[in-house]
């Protein structure tokens, strides 16, 4: 369950992000935001690199289908969390300091960057093909949405 949970943390972090995102003084301040779940995956992966025993966690969607969403952490997705997890931390500290205070997005932005975040946690720690197919295919949801932060600028446009 607390698979769930970390994931499920990304999911508030985002929504405070776009909830604040407007409100918040220095715009940098939604990346402290992001990283607090990013954080809690990483620790949950050094707990998963530990322990003797993988955690295992299911929710059941469509019984009779077999189509479950379930997750596993044992010491190889542990170690692939920690380092989708721990660059993922790095990435928004060093955006914090990328951007200016003044640079418009930074809320939608840094919600995009935590839901891939979030998306490739999840894809590591998938176990079944289903929920691999759906971590896959918010990855390549997110990462089309960072590639079009700036969809704004006619430099980008023309690009």
């Amino acid at each position: 369950m607390v698979l769930w949970f970390v994931l499920g943390a990304h999911c508030v972090g985002i929504a405070l992000m776009f909830g604040l995102g407007g409100r918040v003084s220095n715009g940098r301040a939604v990346f402290s935001i992001a990283a607090i779940p990013a954080s809690s995956a990483t620790v949950v992966s050094v707990i998963g690199l530990v322990r003797d025993e993988p955690i295992t966690t299911r929710i059941e969607w469509v019984g009779g289908l077999d189509l479950v969403l379930a997750l596993r952490l044992d010491a190889l997705s542990a170690l692939l969390g920690l380092v989708v997890a721990g660059i993922g931390v790095l990435v928004f500290v060093y955006a914090a300091g990328y951007f200016s205070s003044s640079s418009t997005g930074l809320a939608r932005f840094a919600a995009t960057l935590s839901a891939f975040s979030a998306s490739m946690i999840g894809l590591v720690w998938s176990d079944s093909i289903w929920s691999l197919f759906v971590f896959w295919e918010l990855t390549s949801i997110t990462s089309f949405l960072l590639v079009g932060h700036k969809y704004v600028e006619e430099s980008v446009q023309r690009a």
